[in-house]
């Protein structure tokens, strides 16, 4: 009986011995990669050999991109806003050699501003994103919209903001720099007040806008029912900016008085088919509509291309902050992390969800895997 008891205590502590050993040799498996981890963050220049993809919001154009950008800019200009349909642009700029296209074609508009630069867009031309931006006499770089990137999307911090005279008033964005205009700023060219920023005197109740290009014109009677900002992967990708500005007004109060459209369809994750219809011949987005009984008299506008003053009006609300950009605040009281009536699809792409999933969160993943094995 005496002789058992010892046993087993001599049996416990090995046993307890073992486990501190163990636990030791984890304790020093978890230093020495958290050690690795700095090492290529800080030293390694491992991050500038690193691959981000990207792609529109149907899927047919995807791109690659090496290494770390030259420049991250957003961008309040009405250039931008009307391109996107959104309160700014987001250019992510890497050397030409650097970025690859994988697959999809792209239909090219070109643009001059009013500093006298020729702007090439270059978007989808299924669904019309927009996806390359770059200007002719700098084609050894080119600009990727940022809204385009696989989640984590807004994996860059900004260099600068531009064009802060036509910023909304319900944005703030964080970047290291920022201008009213540009650097070295000079006009070289006339242009129409609504390219420009300066408010329009409004003389009745209703509000103006159209497309980049100027060919689409529509007017709004009265303000709109509702103003949204949504960050939901689908209104990046449309807009290939942070977010989108959702106007909403009934179909009966919202009238085209000219251009053409391309209309592209999908679903939402709700299962509810969008109808987005963009200018044939810039690919601005003006306007979209759903497929729903509750919704079927409505209409949304895309926000930025109202004449100015384009953002006149507070935003009533702010969907989808689970995949907010970082560097991006929103001045409104009813934010949801998703929105009020929303329901987990069953299956979706992670490009479409917000799913982040970067080099270190797979490095730590294979660690604990490692950690529990040993």
């Amino acid at each position: 009986m005496v002789h058992s008891f010892w046993e087993n205590k001599q049996r416990s502590k090995k046993t307890l011995a073992k486990y501190f050993l163990s636990l030791q040799y984890k304790t020093i498996f978890c230093i020495f990669h958290i050690w690795i981890i700095a090492f290529l963050e800080v030293y390694g220049g491992f991050l500038s050999t690193l691959e981000h993809f990207g792609g529109c919001l149907c899927g047919s154009v995807r791109y690659r991109v090496q290494g770390d950008p030259l420049v991250t800019n957003v961008c309040h200009c009405r250039q931008c806003q009307l391109r996107t349909g959104s309160a700014f642009g987001i250019g992510i700029y890497h050397y030409t050699d650097k970025v690859g296209l994988l697959s999809g074609k792209l239909a090219l508009y070109e643009y001059e501003s009013e500093r006298g630069n020729s702007w090439l867009f270059k978007r989808c031309k299924h669904c019309g994103t927009c996806i390359f931006i770059y200007q002719k006499k700098n084609n050894d770089r080119v600009g990727i919209t940022g809204g385009t990137f696989d989640p984590p999307t807004f994996w860059y911090n900004l260099t600068a903001q531009t064009y802060t005279r036509s910023k909304a008033q319900f944005c703030s964005i964080e970047s290291k720099y920022s201008f009213e205009t540009q650097p070295n700023y000079v006009r070289t060219k006339l242009v129409d007040s609504r390219l420009n920023g300066a408010e329009l005197v409004i003389s009745s109740s209703n509000h103006y806008g159209g497309c980049l290009c100027g060919s689409v014109r529509f007017d709004m009677e009265g303000d709109p029912k509702l103003l949204g900002v949504c960050h939901c992967r689908y209104c990046q990708l449309r807009t290939g900016s942070g977010f989108g500005v959702s106007a909403i007004s009934s179909k009966d109060r919202f009238h085209i008085k000219s251009g053409k459209f391309d209309k592209y369809e999908y679903k939402s994750d709700k299962d509810v088919q969008v109808t987005i219809n963009r200018c044939n011949i810039c690919g601005s987005s003006i306007f979209w509509t759903l497929a729903d009984k509750n919704l079927e008299n409505l209409i949304v506008i895309s926000g930025g291309t109202f004449d100015p003053p384009t953002f006149w009006t507070e935003v009533d609300y702010e969907y989808f902050t689970r995949s907010r950009a970082h560097f991006c605040n929103i001045d409104c009281g009813n934010a949801w992390e998703t929105s009020r009536s929303y329901k987990k699809p069953d299956a979706l792409e992670a490009r479409l969800v917000g799913i982040k999933s970067t080099w270190k969160s797979f490095y730590f993943y294979f660690f604990y895997l490692a950690w529990k094995i040993y």
